[in-house]
């Protein structure tokens, strides 16, 4: 194993992020279903707003972190594997801060 000494900081050429797969956005899955005669129920609706609420205030009051970028096509969709329903969690809301306000890379955020 190679070790690095930490007082030493290493240059960053790139960086990676990892996240799990999600199967779609709000946003797709909305247009999806305006094609379909699906619905999105009410009651589903109601849980969605929920989870992302809940995810707000968990950041916000656990991490100091503001969602600066909430949109539909940053709310993502997923089935868990548990209940088999679908359920939507929040995405793009740490890495501006976690590249010191985008100066730590070459590319634009949006």
């Amino acid at each position: 194993m190679i070790r690095h000494d930490e007082s030493v900081p290493l240059p960053l050429e790139r960086l990676w992020i990892v996240s799990e797969h999600y199967e779609t956005t709000l946003a797709s899955l909305i247009l999806e279903r305006q094609q379909q005669p699906m619905r999105i129920t009410t009651q589903r609706v109601r849980l969605w707003a929920y989870e992302m609420l809940r995810a707000l205030v968990f950041l916000h009051h656990h991490h100091g972190i503001a969602h600066r970028n909430l949109s539909l096509k940053s709310v993502c969709v997923t089935t868990d594997a548990h209940d088999h329903q679908m359920h939507v969690k929040l995405a793009n809301y740490g890495l501006y801060f976690a590249t010191a306000q985008g100066a730590d890379v070459d590319f634009p955020f949006g």
